[in-house]
């Protein structure tokens, strides 16, 4: 038992001594994120009470989430060709001015059309955010250590999911003002996040570097079929992420009456497995090689959809919510990481890792689009639960096959061809 405490004592010394080295870079881009994810959930759990006031209808609701990520599917990729062609610093900082601005729209006009307006804002903002920030980072840790720069980004993600949903939880349940303080108060934290960046000259004057071509022949990568499965793989994995976004809150409040803070709470238990799960795997990765197969991901996918089945039998207790997060975490990073070696073996001449990334953020901006405006929709009709788990049903397989397939290729050494 000693020794065991010697060990976990040992690692912790170690997290804390790689975050005390970590380039101030890497926390402006950490706290921009952790911004725009306070800004994104925390309407997550005033759903129900939105839905109740301004009688609206559950897929009015999934279209509200829906407008954030509406944006983003047209603007990642031209944001990512702008990072690496341009200086990422202005894209940086503007980001973070959109993102607040977003803010500010929902606090002055906490309506579902403003809201709507205010998201979307947000969503076009964080696309630029997402894209240039992952970049930069990305390539100031290096490629061996990359997975670790894509943990790092999650878990900002995870941080703001956890804090959002608490903070405007209690704030709307104790004091009854709405949203609108919320909100206003986390556009303020963007205006000190602009000075930082504003100020903080080192590290980000110049273009994100162009990654280093790999040969199309690569036993791993070569063809188009690694770069396709993934990609349907990404969009599958936040397809039911975000579905699950719309979907909890409302199951929360209505068949276990939860209060919006209580809901807020909830988000805290099982965001703190996503990232503890996120962090963990961003290691592995960096230790194994950014050639692993695809079947990594499948398992983590698996995982997920075991948790969101076990939601939809024994309800949305903290135990299913912690295993879908846990299986959709963990899938997200490995895969993420694993799409840009993809891409490396296909890319557009001249291009670098911002727009291997915008690549892969306009995949995560379909999945939140769908999994918002339909998924999560379908979930809460219950008369429609075969409707989605059909669907399911039907994409897996094709998924799990193109990932087996090219394991098997992978195991016996042949190159993927098409």
């Amino acid at each position: 038992m000693r020794n065991f405490f010697h060990k976990v004592q040992r690692r912790i010394r170690g997290v804390w001594q790689g975050i005390q080295q970590l380039p101030v870079l890497v926390w402006l881009v950490w706290l921009a994120i952790f911004l725009d994810t306070l800004l994104y959930t925390g309407v997550l759990p005033l759903l129900d009470e939105i839905g109740k006031t301004e009688q609206l209808h559950d897929g009015r609701l999934g279209l509200i989430l829906a407008a954030y990520s509406f944006t983003g599917v047209f603007a990642c990729v031209p944001f990512g060709l702008l990072s690496d062609r341009w200086r990422p610093r202005p894209i940086l900082i503007g980001s973070v001015i959109g993102i607040s601005a977003g803010g500010l729209v929902v606090a002055a006009f906490p309506t579902p059309t403003g809201i709507m307006i205010g998201r979307a804002l947000q969503g076009l903002a964080s696309s630029a955010l997402w894209t240039a920030g992952m970049a930069v980072v990305s390539e100031q840790a290096g490629p061996a250590r990359r997975g670790q720069a894509v943990a790092r980004i999650y878990s900002a993600a995870s941080a703001g999911e956890l804090t959002g949903p608490l903070v405007s939880g209690f704030l709307f349940e104790w004091g009854r003002w709405g949203i609108s303080p919320y909100f206003g108060l986390a556009a303020m934290l963007g205006g000190v996040l602009t000075r930082g960046l504003v100020r903080h000259r080192r590290d980000i004057a110049s273009p994100v570097a162009e990654v280093p071509r790999v040969e199309a022949t690569s036993p791993a990568r070569g063809g188009w079929v690694p770069l396709v499965a993934n990609g349907a793989l990404s969009w599958l994995l936040v397809t039911i992420y975000a579905s699950m976004l719309l979907f909890t809150p409302l199951l929360l409040a209505r068949r276990l009456g939860f209060s919006p803070a209580e809901i807020g709470l909830t988000f805290v238990g099982w965001n703190l497995v996503t990232l503890v799960s996120q962090m963990g795997v961003g290691g592995w990765a960096d230790a194994v090689g950014w050639r692993q197969p695809l079947w990594v991901g499948l398992l983590g996918l698996a995982v997920g959809l075991a948790g969101l089945a076990g939601m939809q039998g024994v309800g949305p207790t903290l135990g299913m919510l912690a295993l879908v997060s846990m299986g959709i975490g963990f899938a997200s990073t490995v895969v993420t990481s694993h799409f840009s070696g993809a891409w490396e073996a296909r890319r557009p001449a001249g291009t670098g890792l911002g727009t291997a990334f915008g690549v892969a953020n306009t995949l995560w901006s379909l999945g939140f689009l769908t999994g918002n405006a339909v998924g999560g929709w379908l979930l809460t009709q219950w008369a429609m639960e075969a409707i989605f788990w059909g669907l399911v049903g039907l994409l897996v397989p094709f998924v799990a096959g193109v990932g087996i397939s090219l394991w098997v290729k992978n195991r016996v050494g042949g190159v993927v061809k098409i």
